[in-house]
């Protein structure tokens, strides 16, 4: 181990080249001229821009607090490329914030974001849209305490591929059922004809003006059935020998249902334990012997089913753990005021969809399956240097990173506004 000293330079120097990489595309997307035609300069204060696009900074690079906008404005690079032109405190940005989602700003947020999607999949086609509540657990004061415990119980729409199309702040005593085909026909408005072909959804979709909806649209369904009487009834007539074995413990079939209130019947899938594989308790009683349950009006296999709705754990799922872990979607900033939250809330979800646009379309291949946490580690935060030689300013990156920034930096170069 070498002996050092340590000692300051006035040289403009960074840790978060990657980062401002991620600004430049801000910009070149057009997304400050729209935010600033949203949120105008007021006689005090700043333009809408000013506040937002450091909080996608900080989301992206990993901040969770408003305290945490810190970090970009004293790294002082994004000041010095015109990414960011003022500095805010957080109390300030916290006032801003607060107002905002009172009046308006939420609804606007939601629909650039959808915009973002929109522009991402136009050349896509036949994709599943997943609809998925979760749980934020919070002692703020205004959580309410639901099903889960005292929190917040968000409703998050997402298509394959990760983008979220819809996101609906609730408190925490929301049903898990409500609002589920307003967030399914938002998503269907804001997107091109032909890009969504199939809905995804645990038992809480499992509703007939759900499956009424998908059959007017011609969407296909794949929804976790409710094991009511009437579901377990129907599953009970199959016929034994319709029971084909599915692994070493279970068997699967298939039956054709529907409920009071569907105009057209639907098949009901059955996963079901062996009679020798099912457990008993203490008093003698049998577990359930079915242990999933699906509805679907698709031409698919039995099996071909089941796989297809067991795949929701990796789309849907991990996408939710992604949103929380990676962009702060757990942590929310006031105590007592939800529109403030929800405002930060849609901050947060453009956020994770600009940089899944940014894997999509500038970063190099071997990026596109990374978490946003290895992004960070690989891209982000690299060190680097702004230099002016003469009246051109050059950027400077470590010799083993300049191939990856060269290439970043000619895909940015080629985008246009998609904001207008």
């Amino acid at each position: 181990m070498i002996n050092y000293k340590i000692e300051t330079t006035d040289e403009n120097l960074t840790s978060q080249s990657g980062l401002l990489q991620y600004g430049e595309l801000l910009h070149r997307l057009g997304l400050k001229q729209i935010i600033d035609e949203q949120f105008p300069k007021q006689t005090r204060g700043e333009s809408g821009s000013e506040y937002i696009l450091p909080l996608l900074l900080m989301y992206t690079g990993g901040g969770k607090r408003l305290s945490d906008i810190r970090q970009i404005y004293h790294d002082g690079i994004h000041c010095s490329c015109k990414i960011i032109n003022k500095k805010m405190d957080e109390d300030t940005l916290g006032k801003w914030l607060k107002r905002k989602g009172t009046f308006g700003g939420v609804q606007f947020l939601k629909e650039l974001s959808l915009s973002t999607v929109s522009k991402a999949t136009k050349q896509s086609k036949n994709l599943t849209l997943d609809v998925d509540a979760y749980f934020n657990a919070s002692e703020k004061y205004s959580a309410t305490i639901g099903h889960k415990g005292k929190g917040f119980y968000p409703l998050a729409t997402h298509i394959s591929g990760g983008y979220i199309t819809d996101l609906e702040f609730r408190l925490g005593n929301a049903s898990p059922r409500e609002g589920l085909l307003e967030a399914i026909q938002r998503t269907v408005a804001g997107l091109k004809k032909g890009i969504i072909s199939l809905i995804r959804m645990d038992s809480a979709g499992y509703q007939s003006k759900i499956f009424n909806y998908c059959e007017e649209q011609d969407f296909s369904f794949v929804i976790a059935a409710q094991q009511n009487r009437t579901v377990i009834a129907v599953l009970d007539q199959i016929p034994e020998k319709e029971w084909k074995d599915y692994g070493d413990e279970y068997q699967i079939a298939s039956s054709i249902h529907c409920m009071e209130k569907t105009k057209k019947s639907f098949r009901i899938v059955g996963l079901r334990k062996k009679v020798e594989q099912l457990s008993f308790d203490e008093e003698g009683s049998a577990e359930s012997k079915y242990k999933i349950v699906i509805a679907t009006n698709a031409s698919h296999s039995d099996k071909a089913i089941l796989k297809f709705y067991r795949q929701r754990g990796h789309h849907s799922e991990n996408c939710i753990k992604e949103m929380k872990q990676g962009f702060g979607f757990d942590y929310l900033p006031f105590a007592d005021h939800f529109a403030g939250n929800d405002f930060v809330m849609q901050i947060q979800s453009l956020a994770y969809n600009l940089f899944l646009l940014m894997k999509q379309i500038v970063l190099p291949s071997n990026f596109k399956k990374h978490l946003v946490s290895t992004v960070r580690w690989k891209f982000f935060f690299q060190a680097g240097k702004l230099v002016k030689h003469g009246r051109q300013y050059v950027f400077k990156v470590k010799q083993s990173f300049v191939e990856l920034f060269l290439y970043c930096k000619a895909k940015i170069n080629q985008i246009r506004p998609i904001f207008t």
